[in-house]
């Protein structure tokens, strides 16, 4: 009996169709959990980092369980919050292009795949110390409410991811039982403060610009209000960070009188940084700033390179 080569040739287009259509959706999948967004889970190193704890093998594996459970945890939320505003995202000349609002990823499916974050997150906690899962549920609930309310104030909504930051942290230091400085609590808060203003600033621009009032509580800010805080923030957030590297406490605990030579990559990161919100225009999302500027991440590996060779050389 002969074979149909036509169809033999169909099998074969179909078969490859069909892995670029699963191929497709997976990257679509990941595009909604928001895979990128996971380097700001980066701040559960924080704690072991600062307390020359970061290269023992077990603090590392404990660590990465916290960053995945964390990860899972906030891509539970970018889920629910794209569900929630998917009318407005299409209205949103970025945002229309999510995989939610596009269409790409169904609403019944974007249900599914919270729920199954969701689970991971909290099956990955439970084989962490259970202060990791307080911090977690508190940062879960905190930013649900984010979602549906607290989004809407404005002010309150820059203090909410700020302290999101800040959790990450706290969840960083119960992992590896190690205490969380009064400097580390407050650099990391204004820091946090000072992208969350940044990413702000994109959609108040948009606002001023056509009109378009894609968050409610936008008409809370304008671009003064945001600039003038911004460049407060930055000044505070320096200055703070030259008193934890000249105190007395810091220097004992160190053995090194010069842990100050890390401030100037601090000054010029966070100069950059403004350069790039200021002069380009692109302060939208600070993790896609990161991720995708050379200067800033050559900024970034020499103090931690400088941090590093005093604390743990």
């Amino acid at each position: 009996m002969k074979t149909n080569p036509n169809s033999s040739y169909q099998d074969a287009t179909l078969k490859r169709n069909n892995l670029w259509s699963v191929l497709a959706y997976t990257r679509d999948v990941l595009k909604q959990i928001r895979c990128h967004q996971w380097v700001k889970n980066s701040f559960l190193f924080i704690p072991a980092f600062f307390a020359g704890a970061i290269f023992d093998l077990q603090n590392i594996f404990l660590l990465a369980l916290g960053f995945f459970a964390f990860s899972m945890g906030a891509s539970t939320i970018y889920v629910i919050n794209d569900l929630r505003d998917v009318e407005k995202d299409r209205q949103h000349p970025k945002k229309k292009f999510r995989p939610i609002a596009s269409g790409r990823i169904s609403v019944t499916a974007a249900r599914l795949l919270l729920l199954i974050t969701l689970s991971m997150a909290i099956i990955i906690s439970l084989f962490l110390p259970y202060k990791f899962g307080i911090v977690l549920a508190i940062y879960v609930l905190m930013n649900f409410a984010y979602c549906f309310k607290l989004k809407h104030i404005a002010f309150l909504d820059i203090i909410i991811i700020s302290t999101g930051f800040l959790l990450r942290v706290l969840a960083g230091g119960f992992i590896v039982q190690v205490p969380i400085t009064s400097w580390l609590v407050l650099i990391v808060f204004l820091l946090s403060l000072f992208l969350a203003f940044a990413k702000r600033r994109d959609d108040v621009m948009l606002y001023e610009k056509e009109g378009k009032e894609m968050r409610r509580c936008i008409s809370g800010y304008n671009l003064l209000f945001v600039d003038a805080s911004m460049a407060v923030l930055m000044a505070i957030t320096i200055v703070c960070y030259i008193m934890y590297t000249i105190s007395p406490e810091v220097i004992l605990r160190m053995g090194t009188e010069h842990l100050y030579i890390t401030a100037f990559p601090v000054l010029i990161g966070v100069l950059r940084y403004l350069q790039l919100t200021f002069v380009y225009k692109g302060s939208g999302s600070p993790t896609e700033l990161l991720l995708k500027d050379t200067f800033l991440q050559t900024v970034i590996f020499i103090w931690l390179g400088i941090f590093g060779y005093f604390l743990y050389i």
